[in-house]
């Protein structure tokens, strides 16, 4: 396994276990929002004002009293209404315990989570499927594919694709065998291999006989440090 793969590996366990982690926690509050109105009473409550962008709720509770709450999520704008009608659930026993029943007092928080929780999910299992087949695809070429020794052409600067705000590089090497020449990149790397490279001007180059268009540069050799992200390499017959 390259140092590469270690990384985006590394990468989409963490992802995914955030997103399970989110994922339990997201269930874990529509839970208790579920059960949170288990033995309240109902009411309809009227926005009266507003507290730190929250709303401001006043509802009764029998013919003689009123109960005033605030509301438990801010918004701007307000997300209601100076005398929006609101259904609310309080405790007999303790009026000022009360939930406004709307999507944003209850339902906002569990599905941000939960939003969040699934993009980090299928972030995480995309890196997971895209290095268990990238490393399969090496191991093929590896294998089965030719190795040749490729003629490093050049060291590309890549602004347009960026680790940490920091543009990444890519070595360029042009490679011949039985006849068929190609010009294969690297994958990206994290920092400039021209030092480690040196005097080098040769890397080696795996090439799957039957389909020479797929090719793959072994940086194997390089500082783990340098990788980012392992491509399969784009060959260009000429």
């Amino acid at each position: 396994m390259s140092s590469a793969s270690r990384i985006l590996r590394i990468l989409g366990r963490v992802f995914a276990a955030i997103g399970l982690v989110g994922a339990a926690a997201a269930i874990a509050l529509a839970v208790h929002q579920t059960l949170a109105i288990d033995g309240m009473l109902p009411s309809t409550g009227e926005v009266v004002a507003f507290q730190n962008r929250k709303p401001v709720v006043r509802f009764p509770v029998s013919a003689t009293r009123s109960v005033t709450i605030v509301g438990g999520t801010a918004s701007t704008p307000p997300a209601y209404d100076i005398g929006q009608r609101l259904r609310v659930y309080y405790d007999p026993n303790q009026p000022t315990n009360a939930v406004i029943d709307s999507y944003l007092e209850r339902w906002f928080v569990p599905t941000l989570i939960g939003g969040l929780a699934a993009l980090f999910g299928v972030l995480g299992a995309g890196f997971l499927i895209y290095t268990a087949l990238s490393d399969r695809r090496i191991a093929w070429l590896r294998r089965n594919g030719m190795k040749v020794a490729g003629r490093i052409a050049d060291v590309r600067y890549n602004r347009y694709i960026q680790l940490n705000r920091k543009p990444t590089w890519q070595i360029v090497a042009d490679w011949n065998a039985n006849g068929v020449s190609g010009r294969a990149l690297s994958f990206h790397l994290m920092r400039d291999p021209r030092p480690a490279l040196g005097d080098r001007q040769q890397i080696d180059v795996w090439v799957d006989p039957k389909n020479p268009r797929r090719a793959w540069v072994d940086t194997d050799f390089l500082d783990p440090h340098h990788a980012v992200a392992q491509v399969a390499g784009l060959v260009q017959r000429r």
